[in-house]
């Protein structure tokens, strides 16, 4: 059996193209150095304008107007069926999922319905959604992943 490529997806807001893996002079040493060691996309588009269809279409693979988000999550918006999101098909195929930090596809509270096989109790951290309270948090979880042989 083989082991099967980590995949790591991050989002952050408002940051599009403008870090240095995409060419720009805004530094972010670790992102590019994650960058160099990684797959990236630069061949990109945005699904939507608004945040939660955007990461809903991402998610999906389908327009906001066919998964049923088609405005922001905190407002009352949902989408059609959560089923459709990338964490089913990565399970279907052997992957595992954890959502650490914020979300915008579900209403507050709602995290579980989305179908992460884990959600990162931030309580410790008062529920922060800071990089700098999330990533300890981060190494702390993908530490407890590395397996030695």
């Amino acid at each position: 059996m083989s082991k099967l490529p980590n995949i790591l997806y991050l989002h952050s807001h408002d940051t599009g193209r403008y870090i240095s893996p995409y060419g720009h002079k805004v530094n972010t040493p670790n992102l590019q150095e994650l960058a160099e060691e990684s797959v990236v996309f630069k061949q990109c588009f945005c699904g939507n304008p608004t945040c939660s269809p955007s990461r809903a279409c991402l998610l999906t693979g389908e327009y906001a107007h066919s998964n049923g988000m088609l405005g922001l999550a905190h407002r009352g918006f949902e989408m059609n069926d959560y089923g459709k999101h990338i964490v089913h098909t990565l399970r279907n195929n052997g992957y595992s999922s954890v959502l650490l930090g914020i979300q915008h596809i579900a209403g507050a509270g709602r995290e579980h319905e989305i179908g992460y096989d884990e959600i990162v109790d931030r309580s410790s951290i008062n529920n922060s959604n800071g990089v700098n309270d999330l990533a300890p948090l981060a190494f702390e979880f993908s530490a407890s992943l590395l397996i030695v042989a």
